[in-house]
């Protein structure tokens, strides 16, 4: 019995020893107070979204995150293009079945590659390096993203079951770990996806990686089943503890890294035991069980992260608020990019994104509701093109009709004048007429610019 109750109590002991560094969230805020309540949030009833802000202060801010986007209440401004580098270039990195630590399917970037980069346009002059993208999504199609547009439930069914965030840090704070305590941090760019009856191609990089870590098994501390039977003494504690330090250190191979591609969170990092160790009374551990659960991630290489762009480029309209990580500890260091221009994802490719799960629990629903705005602006950054632009965009290209009613409702967009006929059946007649399939786009890119610059004056 006594020594039953020596090994039960040197084992919650160095439970307690490793626990503090087995524990993480997407972005990282170690200056957070409520940083190391982190592994207890979920989005089931009893840890989900409405239950965040009792544990975690920070989740029942003012300027949290995601928001219902209401595009007649936005205010639009004109900024210049988005700057970009490296994001038609190939990068490394790895794709993880994050399970209870995030809730998420993760690409986080490899240290070995050269990290893309953003500036100018909603960002200023600051310049801001990828870091990692994930994905929400729901059950079904009637839910999933995060952000919504109009608050309409029926539209948000249709056209929204999933949102990509994909995550950067501002290079002035050097890490994404100090970066998401600063209030211009961390920038995010969101899109929506659209439910297509095709698969989009650029998916399946990622989605054919799901099978191999659709399941992800609880693991703060895994042990040898004879180890918790052996006679351990504090010499052997000691030694754990000794390994335990040369792991970190990079030299002991008998500490594995779980979480190793997380480079900016050392403190995040899993270790597991292999129990490979002498001990006093020479009982040899015996080998490690099977393991219940597939790997949890694989590594990627060649991944061009414009290609999972609407059109493999940024849309030059968008919206963009202040506002906050959408997952505790929520800590508003976020400038959020969020495109209307979504992104196609097929029936069967929602299929597969809700197979991923978690000690049996599917990750499906990892959503958090709309957060009440409290007197945030919304702006809407939109190309506001000349009259002469407007018909040259489209000279040669369509009738001198569909031209001059172009021409007519930028003239009118800009001088606050009513126009003589229904806006939107004269934009849908022109991007509906028959045209070679090449110019054709184009011009209904322009259209779909005219529309939005109708939008903003509140004319349709």
């Amino acid at each position: 019995m006594g020594d039953t109750s020596h090994r039960i109590g040197l084992s919650i002991k160095l439970i307690a020893f490793v626990l503090p560094v087995c524990l993480c969230v997407q972005v990282e805020n170690p200056s957070n107070p409520d940083y190391r309540l982190r592994s207890s949030w979920g989005y089931s009833s009893s840890n989900g979204p409405s239950t965040w802000s009792s544990t975690y202060s920070t989740c029942g801010g003012s300027n949290q995150s995601p928001i219902n986007i209401v595009p007649s209440s936005a205010k639009t401004e004109r900024l210049s293009s988005f700057k970009q580098t490296g994001y038609d270039s190939g990068v490394s990195g790895t794709l993880k079945n994050t399970g209870s630590s995030g809730y998420s399917l993760k690409f986080t970037i490899s240290s070995s590659s050269t990290a893309p980069t953003i500036t100018g346009g909603r960002l200023g002059d600051d310049t801001f390096e990828f870091a990692q993208f994930h994905w929400h999504w729901g059950s079904k199609n009637s839910q999933g993203s995060e952000h919504t547009l109009n608050g309409k439930e029926c539209e948000r069914v249709q056209e929204y079951p999933a949102e990509i965030h994909f995550v950067h840090y501002n290079q002035k704070y050097g890490s994404l770990t100090s970066a998401a305590s600063k209030s211009d941090g961390l920038a995010v760019l969101g899109f929506f996806y659209q439910v297509s009856s095709s698969d989009n191609s650029e998916l399946s990089t990622f989605l054919n990686q799901v099978s191999s870590i659709t399941s992800k098994r609880k693991r703060n501390l895994e042990f040898n089943a004879d180890l918790l039977n052996a006679n351990y003494t504090k010499t052997w504690l000691q030694e754990i503890t000794e390994d335990l330090a040369e792991a970190a250190a990079g030299i002991n191979n008998d500490i594995e890294f779980i979480d190793q591609e997380d480079e900016d969170d050392l403190k995040g990092r899993k270790y597991r035991y292999r129990g490979q160790y002498k001990k006093k009374n020479k009982i040899q551990p015996q080998p490690e069980p099977a393991r219940q659960a597939r790997a949890s991630s694989v590594t990627l290489s060649s991944v061009t992260l414009s290609k999972l762009f609407p059109n493999e480029k940024l849309p030059d309209n968008y919206y963009y608020y202040k506002g906050s990580l959408t997952t505790p500890t929520c800590d508003e260091s976020v400038l959020w990019t969020v495109f209307d221009t979504p992104v196609s994802i097929s029936e069967s490719q929602l299929t597969t994104l809700r197979t991923l799960s978690t000690s049996g629990t599917s990750l499906s629903d990892n959503y958090r509701p709309p957060q009440p705005l409290n007197g945030r602006t919304v702006y809407y950054r939109a190309v506001l093109l000349t009259p002469v632009e407007a018909t040259l965009s489209i000279a040669g290209s369509t009738s001198v009709f569909a031209s001059m009613t172009i021409l007519s409702i930028v003239f009118a967009a800009r001088l606050g004048l009513p126009l003589p006929l229904p806006v939107s059946n004269v934009l849908n007649n022109i991007s509906n007429a028959r045209r070679d399939k090449q110019t054709d786009q184009f011009i209904i890119d322009k259209i779909q610019a005219l529309r939005q610059i109708a939008n903003r004056f509140e004319m349709i």
